[in-house]
């Protein structure tokens, strides 16, 4: 599984900020809860909108997780590219 227990550190180059094994799992899971509690299921589609930071991957990884399709939308995207 991609978040087993060899998973490396999840590092955000131009600011330096890391994220070890045991916190990118924990902040996954805490964001799988989350997801789920929105009703995302399996096949769903999941778009997030919000920039490229540890966050991003970490709600990537719990839409996959979640067995959704996940995906980036940049925040210049317009509401008519959306729908």
């Amino acid at each position: 599984m991609f978040l087993d227990s060899t998973a490396g550190n999840l590092i955000e180059p131009l600011s330096d900020r890391r994220w070890d094994p045991g916190t990118v799992r924990s902040e996954v899971a805490r964001r799988v809860a989350r997801f789920a509690r929105l009703g995302v299921r399996p096949r769903d589609r999941v778009f997030l909108h919000h920039g490229n930071g540890l966050e991003f991957f970490a709600d990537l990884l719990a839409g996959w997780r979640l067995g959704a399709g996940a995906g980036p939308g940049g925040r210049r995207v317009t509401p008519h590219q959306i729908d």
